[in-house]
């Protein structure tokens, strides 16, 4: 009878442990629904369509926006991103333990092939004829840019050591000297014609102070610096199936002390790298596809760096800094290319 005794005080102090850890855990790992067709950031993300009948002033449906699922986002949640065939015009950023996970349970954005974009349309106004066919408009901010014709990147031609070759310029070329974008037509043409758009938000996705996040089939274009910018975090992260591609400075940037896996992606068309790492940090990067058709593949200013169990060095970096650079159009329209 005593033995019996202390076995159930046993099994009874193990059940109310149990029920202890549980009642004291984090809620944690949620599924947070996002939809810029059917949501509405009035929405609590609980659901992947609108559900109605429960009462007055219920709310119970996805977002509208990723911004607004990151900002009801806790530990480990993940958000799910309908791919609606309409871009998500964002510019996102996680930070510290709201946006973290856990090595069993990470904090995820799925994008199912989702667009995250971050054109915007020239205005037709802005632009000013300079000589015959050749146009500039000012993009308001002095930075790296990406021109964009029906949602395609243009060929870019380098500024000269001393002056911009705007006579060098081809129809549909374009350049920068830092304040203005030129842009040069087709004979007798206007830039109206070509559904222009330029790079208008800085950074598609900063990580920022968190752990164990994981980032899955996005496709991030069309920032003015970085697509993804992994900065300082606190453990691993892993892009997985991305394509970062059309952004003025590097497709992927890791900064800082952050550790970063990049597997079964493609980077390419970016405008000064397609991986671009700079402090002490550590880069893993498995089975991905780096174009070097607009920048080199990678720039190390700093870290560590492995491409498929191999320590990497700086590329061999473009000998003519003038040569007009052109995007790699296929791999553009492509989500991804990548075969297992």
């Amino acid at each position: 009878m005593r033995f019996l005794l202390i076995n159930d005080r046993r099994s009874l102090g193990l059940r109310l442990l149990a029920i202890a850890m549980l009642l004291s855990a984090p809620a944690y790992a949620r599924d947070i629904y996002v939809s810029n067709v059917a949501g509405d950031d009035l929405m609590d993300g609980s659901s992947q369509r609108a559900i109605s009948g429960n009462g007055v002033g219920t709310r119970n449906g996805p977002t509208a926006t990723i911004a607004k699922a990151l900002r009801i986002a806790q530990l480990a949640d993940r958000i799910i991103i309908e791919n609606s065939g309409k871009a998500y015009h964002e510019s996102l950023s996680l930070q510290a333990a709201q946006h973290s996970g856990l090595a069993a349970v990470p904090f995820s954005l799925q994008g199912n092939g989702a667009v995250l974009d971050g054109s915007e349309p020239v205005s037709e106004d802005s632009w000013k004829q300079i000589e015959g066919d050749v146009y500039r408009f000012e993009p308001g901010r002095a930075t790296t840019q990406q021109l964009f014709s029906d949602g395609l990147p243009l060929t870019m031609h380098p500024p000269g050591s001393r002056r911009l070759p705007l006579a060098a310029l081809k129809p549909l070329e374009w350049t920068s000297d830092g304040q203005y974008i030129y842009f040069r037509t087709e004979a007798n043409q206007v830039p109206r014609k070509y559904n222009l758009t330029y790079a208008k938000s800085p950074v598609g996705i900063t990580l920022y102070k968190v752990s164990h996040v994981v980032i899955a089939d996005l496709i991030v274009q069309g920032f003015q610096r970085d697509g993804i910018n992994c900065n300082d975090t606190d453990g691993p992260c892993l892009l997985l199936r991305v394509n970062c591609r059309g952004n003025g400075r590097a497709g992927i940037g890791v900064n800082g002390a952050a550790r970063v896996a990049v597997e079964d992606s493609i980077v390419g068309d970016n405008g000064q790298a397609q991986l671009l790492l700079d402090g002490l940090g550590q880069t893993l990067v498995r089975n991905c596809e780096l174009l070097d058709n607009t920048a080199p593949r990678w720039k190390l200013l700093g870290g560590k760096l492995s491409i498929d169990g191999h320590d990497a060095a700086n590329p061999v970096e473009r000998r003519d800094t003038t040569e007009p650079v052109t995007p790699d159009k296929e791999a553009y329209r492509s989500p991804y290319r990548l075969t297992k």
